[in-house]
């Protein structure tokens, strides 16, 4: 606990404290987060860490017996959790030092066996779709990831009453956290969300335009399609990390018209951009560039480099251009950007403008 609280402290930039809430509960706005700096890595690395877990300490194709009871430096595992061969899957860490408490939730099993074909059923369950027969073989109540995915909040709740909760999870997870969040009142930080407010709408009494708009914040790759296809969808903020070179396919897949997972492009630029793999190469990527500007920073006056760093404020309806370039000082550049992003072409640079929602944007080369 000692180390993590050093390596928290040595993170964290003047006035952390008082932005992240430090040490009890929450922050109650995730604005900070559109700042990529020590700040931002500090507080979003034990999620990423955690949304690993899901995947590789719970039952499916990626689970591996050695992370079977792994915690997260700083934070301990503790029940409730749910790791059941098919169905919803979700670990629960706790900070009792800080009241912290994460409820991690897993994402789609893209592999070939029951458990991948439950989580194929249930996602066809939220999205209102039919279900193919082999759904058959599991239960209704197998499949309602959303109810029990709410009924495992309630209980770690019941269990843990000190504790202020936030949610997280990739994909499949992220639309779990981030409506069990709406619903609760509660944070969440999540990655690469689907559409969140058509689930709102059909499976929930919430009111999104009641929801504190910095109270959820889902972080993107730049060309994961999943970020276009929640374009207009999502209850909060959205991030996304402007990477170079284009994997195969994005082009496509997201600059000629309505995104559709079906087609070859899309699925080959969905194999590079939306696997949780690439959201952690694109945070290793963020911590390795944070750490030369901070070299830079110690080296040079802060104007002269903080000049060469693209200040993005965030603000709503701020237009923004995404194709960013490198920043002068030859490392690449980083900013988050607030805006309604809708995706436009404008002599060959991608514009985005404000038009249907909140976001910020976070640029790094890749």
């Amino acid at each position: 606990m000692r180390a993590s609280l050093l390596f928290f402290f040595l993170l964290c930039l003047p006035g952390c404290w008082a932005e992240v809430g430090w040490p009890l509960g929450w922050p109650a706005s995730l604005e900070f987060l559109s700042r990529p700096d020590a700040d931002f890595l500090a507080f979003v690395n034990p999620f990423a860490s955690m949304t690993v877990l899901t995947y590789t300490a719970t039952s499916g194709s990626y689970y591996k017996p050695s992370a079977q009871n792994k915690s997260v430096e700083g934070w301990v595992r503790m029940w409730p959790e749910a790791t059941p061969e098919e169905g919803m899957r979700a670990l629960t860490f706790v900070q009792l030092s800080s009241g912290r408490g994460v409820l991690a939730f897993r994402g789609t099993d893209l592999g070939t066996g029951r458990s991948a074909q439950a989580d194929s059923c249930a996602n066809a369950e939220l999205a209102g779709h039919p279900l193919p027969k082999y759904c058959d073989q599991f239960t209704a109540f197998q499949l309602d990831y959303l109810s029990r995915a709410l009924e495992l909040a309630q209980k770690a709740a019941q269990v843990h009453p000190t504790v202020e909760w936030l949610y997280t999870g990739h994909s499949l997870g992220a639309e779990l956290a981030s409506v069990v969040g709406a619903v609760r009142g509660a944070p969440v930080l999540s990655f690469a969300a689907p559409p969140i407010l058509p689930v709102l709408k059909k499976r929930t009494s919430v009111d999104p335009k009641q929801l504190p708009y910095w109270k959820s914040v889902s972080l993107y790759n730049e060309f994961d399609p999943l970020r276009f296809l929640a374009f207009g969808e999502l209850p909060g903020a959205n991030c996304s990390w402007l990477n170079q070179p284009k994997a195969a396919g994005c082009d496509t897949c997201e600059l000629h018209g309505p995104v559709h997972l079906s087609t070859i492009a899309c699925k080959q630029c969905f194999s590079k951009t939306h696997m949780f793999s690439a959201y952690l190469a694109l945070l290793k990527l963020l911590i390795s560039i944070t750490r030369s500007i901070s070299q830079l920073r110690s080296k040079r006056s802060k104007s002269s480099v903080s000049s060469a760093i693209p200040e993005m404020p965030c603000a709503r309806d701020a237009p923004v251009i995404a194709a960013l370039g490198a920043a002068a000082i030859g490392l690449g550049s980083e900013a988050f950007v607030a805006s309604k992003p809708v995706q436009v072409k404008k002599k060959g640079v991608r514009v985005v403008e404000g038009k249907d929602m909140d976001g910020c944007r976070s640029s790094a080369a890749l």
